[in-house]
Parts: C-alpha cells; structure tokens; sequence
C-alpha cells in the first residue's frame, strides 16, 4: 500500500472524529438563520424577579383560575377551525402538564399569536408566580411590552430574563433593539459585544450593532458589521442601503454608487415580492403559519419532559400545517438525522428550497448527502453554496472533506484547501490542507500544513499524531 493510501486511510479515521456542526450540518432548533450554540460561560446567580409594581401594566390583572381552558376564549370569522385547533392544542398541553410552568409559558404563546393578548399576559404572569426564575416568560413579557412600544419596561424584562438564562440570544438581541429604539446607543453596542462575543457567526447581531453605531454616527464602526451582513446575506436589502449612505459619509463615491445600485435592485425586487403577495394573499396562510408556530411551541415542551414521540408528532403536524416553516423541519432534521438520515434529508432539501439564496442551507445538504454516500449529489450542493457566498469557508471545507473522503478530484482537492486557510486559517484547515497535500504526494507542504495546525491548537492529538505519522515516513 501507498504511502498516500496509508495517510487517506489515517485521515478517514480522523475525518470521523469531526463534528457535523463544523460545516454547520444540525442547527439548533430555536431559530434557522440566527442560532447560535449554547454559551459555555457560567451563569451568574439567580435572583428571584420582583412582583410587578403598581404602575405595571400588568398589576392590574385579576389572578388565573386554577384550571384554564381556552373554551371561554371567542371565536368568530372564518379561521374557526384552524383557530379552535391551536387553542385545543394549549389546552390539552396544560391537561398533560397541570400546574406546570412550561406549559402555561407554551399556553401563553398560543394565546399572545391568536390576538389574545391579555389572556397571554395572564398566563405568563402566572407562570412566574409558580417559578419566577422562569426566563423564558420574563422575555416573553418583555417581547409584548416591546410591541407596544414601552421600550423601559420591554428592556427590564429582557435584562432579567438575561440574568435568570444568560444563554438567550434572542432576548439579548432584543434588549439592544429596545435601548437603541430608547437613543441608548451605547447601552446598546455593549450588549451587541457581548451577543458577538458569544456567537461570532449571529448575522441579526452584526446588523443590529451596524444601526447602533449609525445612531451615534459612528460610520466607520458601522461599516465592518454591515459588509459582514451582506458577505453572509447577500439579499438583505436594508444592508446594503446603509452601506450607500456610510461610504457616501466616508467619501468612498464609488462604493457607495455601487452598495446603492444594489440596494435599487433588492428593493425593485422585494417590490415586486410584495406585489405578488397582495395579489395571492389568503388569510389562510399566517392562520397555518400561527397554528405550526403553536405545534412547534408544544414539541419543544414535550421534548424537554422526555416524550420525543409527542415532539416529533407535533414537529410533524406544524411542517404540515406550514410549507414554509422551518423551524419545524431544522427541528426534524436534528431529531431524525442520527437514525433516519434519509428523513432528514427530505425536509433538509426543504428546508433550503425554502430559502434558496441562502449558501449555508446547501451546505448543510452537501453535508448530510456525502454522509449518505451521495457524492455527486454533495457536490452540486457545496457548489451552489460556494456560488452564493464565494468568500464563506464552509463550503469548501464540505468539499474538500468529500474529495478526501471519496478520493476524487484530490488535485481539486489541494487547491480548494488552500482556498479555506485563506478564508480561516483554523487547526481543522490546517489539517485538511496537510491531508490534501499528502494526497497529492506533497509531503513538504504536508508537513508545512500540519505543523500551523498545532501552532493553531497545540494540544490536539490528532494533529500531533499526524505530524509523527509524517515524521516516520521521512524517515
């Protein structure tokens, strides 16, 4: 056997150790565009909320029964029975979990989506009343203060829902939209630090720090966070707008005439988007995506009490009740992708069909086909990725990892190896360029290679065992 064999063989056993969430494979469920993974600070400790003041909103509600039923909610117009069928829903969670926080939070969010938002409120209240280190309902309470404008209050609720649960990223993205809405802006780009620092990947994050520093005039700040936005996104249009008017400020004409021909063309484009909308509008449609955003709320619930068939079958029912959901079907994937990985795949695809301007949803496809032995399948799908977002690493990282895996087009291989340390040099990289070298019998740059992966992590020993495998046949 080669010597070239022998190291694909080594680095095939390696490839196996890494994680499917270095390409980004399985999201967590909480979000699609924006979840960033679970933060691995400690959290400080829990304090117990205060009630609610007098001038609260929320002091003058009367206390919930000790049963509820949204029987006593009405019901009127055509969207009946897909309203009846999301309040039935809270109610027989309530009925499979009495007196359980968590499904009055759950109850709660059906209600505040259905328009009920008083009885929501009461449900949520009443949710801290039986455990008030409850984060989710704090920021939940927080969300519809901030709908109605009361930005103080909204940014209180986010602020102690944020010591209660410090890994909420929503609630600290929300927080900053609060203060900034407030003119705190620096109140509000120290938060944002802080999301970033936790989630360098948040696009949300790097979008809302890019307004904040606009709000202090800070062009130059705002700038990096922004182009960060639109490498990621290249169809949010309000980004782009912004990008016009910072390098117009910043004397940059030209960029700014080409970020503002862009801008002209998103916006003929989200326009027309818009035009098609009105002209197929069915009421029907945010009554489905209510009623699978209400599913989806009442899987997460049972999954967290250890009943992942109910889960399923309500992550099921909300990607029925909803084509285009996709929280539902990330939820899926995650559950389905370790035993039923050809399940997965079909709402996966879905889910990037849904989105198809978006790179890292084919990367997540190209990801789970080469695992399912689909190479050419794999292929097409990084390549589009890398089509979409050309300066995304991701995507030929997937790539590289297929050719290696599959020995196909290891010259291919090498060169889009090296395009991926250009991206991010990170330890994986290294260690991929060094198998992608060996592969094309260049032990110099192999050893180059994995020489600045254990410079990048030195304790790895993975990398250590690699350079002593080249150590020996230099020998």
């Amino acid at each position: 056997m080669s010597d070239s064999r022998r190291w694909t063989l080594f680095v095939l056993g390696c490839l196996a150790l890494l994680s499917a969430s270095a390409i980004g494979l399985i999201p967590a469920c909480r979000r699609v565009a924006d979840s960033p993974p679970t933060a691995t600070q400690s959290e400080p400790p829990l304090d117990r909320p205060s009630p609610p003041s007098a001038e609260s909103p929320l002091a003058v509600l009367p206390p919930l029964p000790a049963q509820l039923s949204s029987k006593s909610v009405t019901i009127s117009g055509t969207d009946q029975p897909l309203r009846r069928e999301a309040l039935d829903l809270a109610d027989r969670v309530l009925q499979d979990f009495p007196h359980n926080p968590d499904a009055l939070c759950v109850r709660g969010l059906v209600l505040d989506r259905y328009g009920e938002n008083v009885e929501a409120m009461r449900c949520w209240e009443e949710c801290l009343r039986l455990a008030p280190e409850h984060a989710a309902a704090c920021e939940r309470i927080g969300l519809a203060l901030q709908r109605r404008g009361q930005y103080e209050a909204a940014a209180g609720r986010f602020r102690k829902a944020l010591e209660l649960e410090p890994s909420l990223p929503d609630a600290r993205l929300r927080l900053a939209e609060s203060l900034t809405d407030l003119g705190r802006a620096d109140d509000a780009i120290s938060v944002l630090k802080e999301h970033i620092a936790r989630w360098p990947q948040t696009v949300e994050g790097r979008f809302l720090l890019g307004q904040a520093y606009l709000q202090r005039r800070a062009y130059a700040e705002a700038k990096p966070h922004y182009e960060t936005v639109v490498e990621n996104d290249p169809v949010c249009t309000p980004a782009y707008y912004a990008l016009a008017m910072i390098s117009a400020e910043l004397g940059d004409r030209e960029k700014a005439g080409r970020y503002r021909a862009q801008f002209e063309k998103l916006k003929r484009n989200d326009m027309a988007a818009q035009k098609k909308r009105r002209r197929e509008h069915d009421d029907s449609v945010l009554l489905r995506r209510t009623l699978a955003a209400a599913y989806s709320a009442a899987a997460r619930l049972y999954a967290a009490h250890g009943n992942p068939e109910k889960a399923e079958t309500c992550f099921r029912k909300a990607a029925l009740a909803d084509p285009r959901d996709s929280e539902s079907r990330n939820a899926l994937v995650a559950m389905l992708e370790q035993h039923r990985p050809d399940e997965a795949l079909s709402f996966l695809v879905e889910l990037a069909k849904l989105e198809p301007d978006r790179p890292e949803g084919w990367v997540r496809v190209g990801a789970l086909r080469a695992r399912l032995k689909q190479p050419e399948a794999a292929e097409e799908a990084f390549r589009k990725a890398i089509g979409l977002a050309p300066n995304r690493p991701d995507a030929y990282r997937g790539l590289v990892q297929l050719y290696l895996t599959t020995r196909r087009s290891l010259t291919e291989a090498k060169i889009l190896a090296q395009k991926t340390v250009d991206l991010e040099p990170s330890g994986e990289d290294y260690f991929l360029l060094s198998a992608a070298c060996l592969g094309n019998g260049d032990r110099p740059g192999a050893r180059t290679a994995i020489e600045r992966a254990i410079e990048k992590d030195p304790g790895n020993p993975k990398y250590r065992e690699a350079l002593r495998f080249l150590e020996q046949k230099a020998k």
